[in-house]
């Protein structure tokens, strides 16, 4: 099956997008998990998907590189937005988009995409995590470890790790561990971010979707710049 995709990434979080407006692509999940593969497909966090609404302008679907499907990428959208708009799909330059985490308006301004995600998600088992009430500072034991978690939903669970020697931390070693903890029914993404001020940058994250933006007052906007390769063709074997 022959498949044309756009490599895009914002933040360093980088996509294969499909245009499934037109032509459906069967076991997209399958798909995902070749052409993400950075050894021997083309490589990316995530596989993301334009497709029609019966409730938006869009439909926007995402694949994480083992397959599975998720609500919803901050980086992923402003996209997603850029893609529609350079490819002509839509001359709006703000959308409705439709995801798993509901309704979500990303905004071209100028060179840049940003979005509004709304109000954070606070409680524990609305985020969800197997807990009651705000989880702040609560301790958490990893693979042996005892860290100190805060945890948020912005569409998608995240768990946030304030490190004072955060150069030590092993990514790959410990990011799997949080995903699949038991404590997050729905797995998670794990940002983790130097010393204790409230408003650091993200220095590492797992999965690479938890790297963008910046919190502002009781909202999320997240506001960068997206590169885009367009117009290439694979070939995938089903």
């Amino acid at each position: 099956m022959e498949l044309q995709f756009t490599k895009m990434h914002g933040c360093g979080n980088d996509f294969i997008f499909l245009d499934c407006l037109k032509k459906d692509v069967p076991n997209l999940g399958a798909v995902a998990g070749k052409l993400c593969d950075r050894r021997f497909g083309i490589g990316a966090d995530q596989l993301l998907t334009v497709r029609p609404s019966k409730v938006a302008d869009f439909r926007m679907e995402i694949y994480n590189a083992d397959g599975s499907e998720v609500e919803m990428c901050g980086n992923g959208i402003r996209c997603f937005a850029k893609y529609v708009y350079d490819h002509g799909i839509s001359k709006k330059r703000e959308l409705e988009v439709e995801t798993l985490a509901g309704i979500i308006r990303p905004r071209i301004v100028g060179e840049m995409v940003e979005v509004d995600m709304g109000e954070p998600i606070l409680e524990g088992r609305k985020i969800p995590v197997n807990a009651d009430g705000q989880i702040i500072n609560r301790s958490l034991t990893v693979d042996g470890a005892t860290y100190q978690v805060t945890c948020v939903s912005m569409g998608n669970p995240h768990c946030v790790l304030y490190l004072d020697d955060i150069d030590s931390l092993e990514l790959a070693k410990i990011g799997p561990k949080f995903e699949h903890h038991p404590f997050f029914p729905k797995r998670v993404n794990t940002p983790a971010r130097p010393g204790h001020a409230a408003r650091a940058q993200a220095r590492w994250a797992w999965p690479a979707c938890s790297r963008a933006g910046r919190s502002e007052k009781s909202r999320f906007i997240s506001k960068a710049a997206i590169c885009s390769l367009n117009g290439a063709t694979t070939t995938v074997s089903t």
